[in-house]
């Protein structure tokens, strides 16, 4: 049995979304990199100014490497992290697996 995911598949693994600049993500500590894409691929000049898609996925390894791998065969630029800051208000509660990508701009390919 053959399992074919596409883009439209990766928008219901992702429970939270928000754009962060390259630099918030290189100095937060928070961010374990996996697999991947690590967030020198997405480093120029300017990476201040460069804007990434950050998708919380949750607990779940299973669906944050099935996201991982449609973005990638997709010609994204992607990594894997494990974010461990906790969600605010909630207590013992944290983000989990998070993909941050290039989605939602410019294509690798």
């Amino acid at each position: 049995m053959n399992i074919k995911l596409d883009i439209s598949d990766f928008e219901h693994l992702w429970h939270t979304g928000s754009n962060v600049d390259v630099s918030y993500a290189l100095e937060n500590d928070s961010f374990d990199f996996v697999k991947g894409d690590g967030l020198k691929v997405f480093i120029n000049k300017s990476y201040s100014e460069i804007k990434l898609g950050m998708y919380h996925i949750g607990e779940s390894y299973l669906e944050a490497l099935a996201g991982l791998q449609i973005l990638k065969s997709e010609g994204y630029k992607a990594g894997l992290f494990w974010d461990d800051c906790y969600i605010d208000g909630i207590d013992g509660d944290f983000w989990g697996w998070c993909i941050l990508s290039n989605y939602g701009s410019k294509r690798t390919k």
